[in-house]
């Protein structure tokens, strides 16, 4: 049985072999999924100040018109006055000059504000667009390596399998079974030591029976808590 018991053992390794591949095999496609998201956030965050930028420029450009039409109205109010003779309407055309002038001095604050923000942002944009080339160019070599990774991880699962199926010819088809079965319920391991007569699956005590015969390594046997094989440790 002391054969049987590590015929068990480097197979429990092997199929924990394959566990470990199988689920960085998995865990690939997310990290390259996550690369993609990052990069995806990236150019978005790109585009927005590329696109607030724009919205401030036409913004500029419609209170430039804005300031423009009011100049013409002053203009025009400055022609009226001196073609009147009434002293109300020289004095309303004043008044509607004097609140046009006003008018424009506000617009213009709004463009100096306005022109603050889009230098800064093409000065962002500039550095950002140079910040973005990089990062693609990092995201393109890590998702090359997971490309790579992904092909060892292929070549190293296909041979962990096979070394796995090789190692479960020497072991009976009951016990392979009933390893099986173990191995499913538990998601860790199907054999374990056993040392001072404890399970170091359950870390519960086997009773002295079991203890015994672990001892003599003459029979397999199984954790009466957890149902897990069990092997003597000293």
């Amino acid at each position: 049985m002391f054969e049987l018991n590590e015929a068990l053992l480097v197979l429990q390794h092997r199929d924990t072999r394959v566990t470990e591949l199988e689920r960085e095999l998995v865990r690939i496609p997310a990290q390259d999924a996550a690369l993609q998201k990052s990069l995806a956030d990236r150019s978005a965050a790109l585009a927005k100040l590329r696109q607030d930028t724009m919205a401030a420029e036409a913004e500029r450009k419609k209170l430039d018109l804005e300031a423009a039409s009011r100049r013409g109205l002053i203009a025009r109010y400055k022609q009226q006055q001196l073609q009147t003779r009434k002293n109300e309407e020289f004095a309303a055309l004043t008044q509607s000059i004097s609140h046009a002038e006003k008018e424009i001095s506000e617009i213009e604050d709004q463009e100096l504000e306005l022109m603050e923000k889009i230098e800064t942002g093409q000065a962002a944009l500039a550095a950002e667009k140079g910040r973005l080339a990089e990062f693609e160019a990092k995201i393109a070599k890590q998702r090359a390596d997971l490309v790579t990774r992904k092909a060892y991880v292929e070549k190293e699962l296909a041979e962990a399998r096979a070394q796995r199926t090789a190692a479960e010819q020497p072991i009976p088809e009951e016990v392979l079974t009933k390893y099986r079965r173990i191995l499913t319920s538990k998601k860790d391991t199907a054999i374990v030591p056993a040392p001072h007569g404890v399970c170091s699956g359950c870390h519960m005590k086997l009773t002295m029976n079991t203890s015994l015969r672990i001892k003599t390594r003459d029979s397999l046997q199984n954790c009466e808590n957890c149902g897990r094989f069990v092997y003597w440790d000293d």
